[in-house]
This record gives C-alpha cells, structure tokens and sequence, in this order.
C-alpha cells in the first residue's frame, strides 16, 4: 500500500505538469495557419459585401431591363405585323375586286393571314412579359427579386 504522503504528492504534481508549456505539433501550426487565413478572408468579403451586394443588385436591374426590351420590341414587332397584314389584305382585295374571275388574291390573302397569325402569337408573348408581376417588383426592388429567384431555385 502507498502511503498517503506519496498519492499527496502525486495529485500536487498533477497541475504543475498541466501548466508545462507544450510544443505545438506541425497539425496545430497547420491548424492556426489555416484558421489566420479564413480570418483574413472573411474579414476581406466582410469588407468588400456592401459593394457586392449594390454590383448584384445593379446587375438584376440591368437584366430586368433587358426582359423588358425584348417585351416593348416584341409588342412593336406585333404591331408592324399586323399593319403589313391589314396592307397585304388591302391589297388582296383591291386584286379582287379588279378581277373577280381571276383567283390571284388567294395567295396574297394566305399570307396576309400567315403573317397576321406571326403578329398574334408576337402579341401574346409580349403581354405575357409585359404583365409578368416579378420584372417590375425586380425593376424597383432587386433584393426581392432576388430572394424569389432562390426560392425559386430552392424549391424547385
């Protein structure tokens, strides 16, 4: 049996190892390097995220803006084709009534719908984009748009 001055001694000497400076293996010297390097970069993007976040928001606008062109130059594309549609029936039915024997006017008149059929389709794709409610909120609030667009991609 140990006598009670020795285990005494043994628990005074347990604080006394624990408070021994310890070398730092190569693991914790990697392990210090690398967290340095997150600090450094985290406090590089903390600094730089106001100016990111206006560059993406900037970003969706100038998209939102391009849909919207395409809408407004779809909706003038309708508009030119149904003015040659109404000439080209115009001029169908001037053939027609100066020559009722002759059937010339029925090649003018399926064009005519053709392209009367072109400027409806342009029509309806362009109110459809006109009217799509999430390019105007992204127009005048692109930090709503943009959590939609996640969301969306979230959810989908």
């Amino acid at each position: 049996m140990k006598k009670p001055w020795i285990i005494l001694a043994s628990l005074m000497a347990v604080p006394a190892m624990a408070a021994e400076k310890v070398e730092p293996t190569s693991v914790d010297k990697l392990t210090d390097f690398a967290l340095d390097k997150m600090n450094a970069a985290f406090a590089a993007v903390q600094h730089a995220l106001p100016t990111i976040t206006e560059a993406a928001l900037t970003v969706t606008r100038i998209n939102l803006l391009q849909e919207l062109a395409w809408t407004v130059s779809t909706l003038l594309l309708a508009g030119g084709l149904f003015i040659i549609s109404y000439k080209l029936f115009a001029w169908g039915k001037k053939i027609k009534a100066a020559d009722r024997l002759n059937e010339d006017y029925l090649p003018v008149y399926i064009v005519a719908t053709i392209v009367c059929g072109i400027g409806t389709a342009a029509l309806i794709i362009g109110f459809v984009s006109l009217f799509n409610v999430w390019v105007w909120v992204g127009l005048f609030h692109p930090d709503l748009y943009i959590i939609h667009q996640v969301l969306e991609k979230v959810t989908s």
